[in-house]
């Protein structure tokens, strides 16, 4: 991750050309970290990633919470 001030925005294309996949972009601002820029198809992942993980705890919760069907049983409602 590359740390610049969010000044240095005056010339984005110096900062935009530090942004890679894998390469963030921290901007600060009074010395603290505040945005990013991260490459589109970074951004791309971690949203389905993010999808992912939020599904995985849906089921989860479903487990925890007994709302499973085990495969014989789907398997004996439907006649297969």
């Amino acid at each position: 991750m590359t740390i610049v001030p969010v000044s240095d925005l005056r010339n984005y294309n110096k900062v935009l050309k530090q942004v890679s996949y894998g390469n963030e972009v921290a901007l600060t601002k009074n010395g603290k970290a505040q945005y990013a820029i991260v490459d589109i198809e970074e951004l791309e992942r971690l949203r389905a990633e993010r999808w992912l993980m939020s599904e995985l705890r849906k089921s989860e919760m479903d487990i925890e919470a007994g709302r499973i069907t085990n495969l014989e049983d789907v398997r004996k409602e439907f006649g297969l």
